[in-house]
């Protein structure tokens, strides 16, 4: 005899399976919360990295601008004292005069001697540093002197000093030309001749 089996359960009626269920909700916060922790911890290792390197470069800064402030300092300390700057400018002025006054004592091709040794002599007594000598001419009583001046004062001056000379003081100073050099010195030329008696 055969049995007639009749399913009543329907496919509505099955119970459907359902991922929102307690453990997977437990699995998930834990998976996210693994998750978060992995990324603090790495965040945590590059902010100690970052700032590890941070604080390497700021103590190589404040090292090198202690360098800078030292070197500062030691330029400050060698800086060009004014008043030696011009006293050796003075001293290489009075040593150049000195060396054009030695060739001409020994340089006989461009002075014809006359009363040179009296002339020399007194210029080298009435010397003045403003006053550098490049050329002296002498020949039949009369000198030519031509050179470089500080100022257009100092030649003047400087002459005026011969009047008390025994050679110099009977010159009559005819000739006197004075004109400015590129390198802003005062290029002179004085040609004198001897006083006539009856204009002493």
């Amino acid at each position: 005899m055969n049995k007639l089996r009749i399913n009543l359960l329907r496919d509505e009626l099955v119970a459907q399976k359902t991922w929102l269920t307690l453990t997977n909700v437990v699995r998930v916060w834990a998976a996210s919360f693994i998750l978060f922790v992995l990324a603090s911890v790495y965040s945590q290792y590059n902010y100690s990295s970052i700032n590890s390197e941070y604080q390497k470069l700021n103590k190589k800064h404040v090292q090198l601008t202690n360098q800078l402030e030292q070197y500062e300092e030691v330029l400050s300390s060698r800086s060009i004292d004014t008043k030696l700057t011009n006293k050796l400018a003075t001293l290489k002025f009075v040593f150049q005069n000195k060396q054009i006054l030695h060739r001409q004592l020994t340089d006989q091709t461009q002075v014809q001697v006359s009363g040179f040794a009296d002339i020399m002599t007194e210029l080298a007594s009435y010397h003045s540093r403003e006053i550098s000598l490049q050329k002296i001419n002498i020949a039949n009583g009369k000198i030519n002197l031509s050179g470089l001046a500080r100022s257009a004062d100092s030649v003047p001056n400087w002459l005026t000093g011969f009047a008390q000379s025994a050679y110099m003081a009977n010159k009559n100073f005819s000739h006197f030309n004075l004109s400015a050099t590129d390198s802003g010195d005062i290029q002179f030329v004085v040609y004198s001749g001897l006083l006539d008696k009856e204009n002493k």
